[in-house]
């Protein structure tokens, strides 16, 4: 082979090079705009909240502007609980839901979030020490109309076990036609002791719920039936109907932080 066609060959090389290293960084810049799961989006965060600031809490409904708003009243159906304000407290670097005896009930409280949005990531950070009286939920509520409701982590009474929690993905109201279809689904994950610190969450876009613990996916949804409307977090302790008189003081609930993201297709 002469000089001149070792230089055609050396330049041909080169150019093939080039043209493989563009491709390569055009997939790996498509990788990037995308989940692990392929919808094609990203994260933007919003609200990073750890409570450091003493909050005075509205009662939910009278302020609609609020960061948090705290539950008042009695949860539906349900004899032995009560929401009160008055056990709801932010400062100090933490969200506190304190369990109060007043005769036959449990009094516990709840708050709202203010943030309403269509699709997006919650992560709290939390810890309950167990107990058989009072549950907890994490949730995502509509903001108008029930259902949905995605209850990305939740815990309590005879369900509860100290070593792991229930998700529950509520698309429709329960059918009285044929009961035992509740349209709800639910997931359980085990070896998670919640009276330790740990971050629950849950991703969810268009088509795909995912459940998170401390970071990771353990579980997920995807259907049809996946909302595509605006919901808001809540966080919630009340009283099971069958509660028993073990001592309520052991069923406070602690949040440290709360990390909310937006959505962006």
């Amino acid at each position: 082979m002469d000089r001149a066609s070792k230089k055609r060959l050396l330049r041909g090389g080169y150019i093939t090079w080039a043209v493989l290293m563009i491709l390569g960084s055009l997939v790996l810049v498509f990788s990037a705009a995308r989940t692990n799961d392929g919808t094609a989006g990203k994260f933007q965060q919003v609200l990073v909240d750890d409570f450091n600031e003493t909050q005075k809490l509205p009662v939910a409904g009278e302020n609609s502007d609020a960061a948090w708003a705290a539950y008042s009243g009695q949860p539906g159906g349900n004899s032995r609980g009560l929401w009160s304000p008055a056990n709801v407290s932010i400062g100090g670097g933490e969200l506190l839901i304190k369990t109060t005896r007043e005769g036959n009930q449990f009094v516990t409280g709840g708050v709202g979030n203010g943030i309403h949005q269509t699709y997006g990531k919650w992560e709290v950070k939390m810890r309950m020490p167990y107990s058989k009286s009072v549950k907890f939920v994490v949730q995502l509520w509509p903001t108008k109309g029930w259902p949905p409701e995605i209850d990305f982590a939740e815990g309590g009474g005879a369900t509860r076990r100290p070593d792991g929690y229930s998700a529950y993905f509520h698309w429709g109201a329960p059918d009285t036609q044929k009961p035992g279809n509740k349209q709800q689904t639910r997931q359980r994950l085990t070896g998670i002791d919640l009276s330790d610190w740990h971050t629950v969450g849950v991703t969810w876009r268009p088509g795909i719920i995912q459940y998170l613990i401390d970071g990771r996916v353990w579980a997920e949804n995807r259907s049809p039936d996946v909302p595509d409307q605006d919901m808001w977090l809540a966080i919630q302790t009340e009283a099971v109907t069958d509660a028993s008189d073990d001592a309520p003081p052991t069923s406070n609930l602690q949040v440290d932080n709360v990390k909310i993201w937006s959505w962006v297709p």
